[in-house]
Parts: structure tokens; C-alpha cells; sequence
């Protein structure tokens, strides 16, 4: 076979794969989704840096732009990752996916109107959360317990207004009782493709 031909089909095909997009066919980046907490107060998830199936994700509350987990890249990088906004008026942000950890982590954040903060829960268990609480004392996120960290079939993680939150799930036999508190059916929320 004649190298000069061979040499000139090499160059050409080099040059088209230098012109191809390297983001072709992939998902979009940049805003993926926005919540209205309530008094003003807004959420935007965002995701930048796409790398096969993962990207990285950031929160935008206001003018302040944080990575979405322990204020690193690495961490914040993820896949298969669902976001919803949830509630009526007043809006929560729910995020999961697999990021650095061998679970499903997430986050729930929420602006509180009787201290007139925003609030943050994270989590990291094996399943996505089934119900959200919220009151005016505190929020708290249910997940079937599919792992079996525990013999009790729900995990319980809980952020007490004024002290913050728990650092791992505890296990629970039932759902929390209604007792004046706001409650919210995950079911599935979707995938960010």
C-alpha cells in the first residue's frame, strides 16, 4: 500500500477528530434546576466539568457559589445523580447521587422562616429518601433502610433548628408521627441526564 496515501488518510483523520466537539453527544452543563425556598430566598443547582458520566455540582444561593459537598471538586463530583424541588410555596431542594462515598449521598436544603435561615441536611445511605418532615424546629429525611445498618427498617436523619444536624442516620421502626409537620412524599425523582 503506497505511505503517502496511507499518511495522507492518518492526517485527515487526525484533523477530524481535533475538530470534533469533545462535549459531543454529552448532556448539558450549567444550570440544571431552580427552587424558590420562600421570603426571597433561592437555590440553583448546577453542574460543570463533564467527564464520561459524571460532572461536578454546585450550589448558588445568592451570590455565594459552593461546591455541593465539603466545599472540594472531587467530592462534589457525581453520578447518576436526581434533584427535585419539592413542597408548594415554600420549596426544598432534595439532591442524591453517587459521589465520593460507597452510598447514595445527598443533601436537603431548605429556608426556615421562623429563623430565617437556610438550612442544610446531608445523608449518604443506600436507597434515596422516602419522606421529608418539616416543622419550624426541625427537618427530617427518611430513608428505607436497604443496607441493613440496623435491624429497624427506616434511617432517620434530623436537622434541629438553632443546632444543626445529626452526623449519621439512626434507625427507627415506624415514620414519625404527623404532629403539626409538614410532610413530603419523595417518591422517584428524576434523574438529571
Amino acid at each position: 500500500m503506497n505511505t503517502r496515501l496511507v499518511s495522507k488518510w492518518a492526517a485527515l483523520l487526525i484533523l477530524c477528530l481535533a475538530l470534533q466537539p469533545v462535549n459531543a453527544g454529552s448532556k448539558k452543563t450549567g444550570k440544571v434546576l431552580s427552587c424558590q425556598l420562600g421570603a426571597g430566598q433561592s437555590v440553583t443547582l448546577i453542574r460543570e466539568h463533564r467527564i464520561a458520566d459524571t460532572a461536578v455540582y454546585y450550589l448558588q444561593l445568592a451570590n455565594d457559589r459552593t461546591f455541593l459537598f465539603a466545599n472540594n471538586e472531587d467530592e462534589s463530583r457525581g453520578r447518576k445523580v436526581a434533584a427535585a424541588c419539592l413542597g408548594d410555596k415554600k420549596q426544598l431542594l432534595l439532591v442524591s447521587g453517587e459521589f465520593s462515598s460507597n452510598y447514595l449521598q445527598g443533601i436537603v436544603l431548605r429556608y426556615n422562616p421562623q429563623t430565617k435561615q437556610t438550612e442544610r441536611l446531608d445523608f449518604a445511605e443506600r436507597a434515596r429518601p422516602s419522606h421529608i418532615y418539616l416543622s419550624g424546629q426541625q427537618m427530617s429525611v427518611v430513608i428505607p433502610n436497604q443496607g441493613h445498618e440496623t435491624d429497624k427498617p427506616f434511617l432517620l436523619y434530623r436537622y434541629v433548628s438553632g443546632v444543626g444536624a445529626t452526623d449519621e442516620g439512626v434507625g427507627i421502626d415506624a415514620l414519625p408521627p404527623k404532629d403539626q409537620q409538614l410532610i413530603i412524599r419523595v417518591g422517584k425523582t428524576a434523574l438529571i441526564r
